[in-house]
């Protein structure tokens, strides 16, 4: 039987320099997930989003295999383009184990704020453990 990924994960996690990198980008990964997700769930191709962000179809395609390094007014457009908002919030890390949950979030342009965002039973969400140390 093959190596599974999470095996090879807790291998190469066992190199700091490797942990340090993992750590460090895996905020980004889930970003990623969340724009894809919204794309999936708004039945959107890569050439649907394009036309309507006006984003070029191979930038998208870019931006979603993590190639790319988006700006936040890309983000947006690409948010807007599928009748959602771009929301990111910055959260204080606990200091017990090293982890705190939080979610990166495109919600549907009817919130007022990103208050309700939370709230907003339509945004995409992905949960998102930050590990400060592994």
């Amino acid at each position: 039987m093959g190596t599974k990924v999470k095996d090879l994960l807790a291998q190469q996690l066992k190199d700091p320099e490797f942990r340090q990198e993992y750590n460090r980008l895996q905020p980004w990964g889930a970003a990623l997930d969340v724009m894809l997700a919204a794309r999936k769930d708004e039945g959107l191709t890569q050439k649907q989003l394009a036309e309507r962000s006006g984003i070029d179809q191979a930038e998208i395609s870019r931006i979603e295999t993590g190639e790319a390094n988006p700006t936040v007014k890309t983000l947006q457009r690409l948010a807007e383009a599928m009748g959602m908002r771009l929301v990111v919030s910055f959260e204080k890390l606990s200091k017990g184990d090293g982890e705190v949950e939080s979610e990166f979030v495109l919600s549907g342009g009817d919130s007022a704020s990103p208050a309700e965002d939370a709230g907003n039973k339509n945004a995409t969400r992905i949960p998102l453990v930050e590990r400060t140390a592994v």
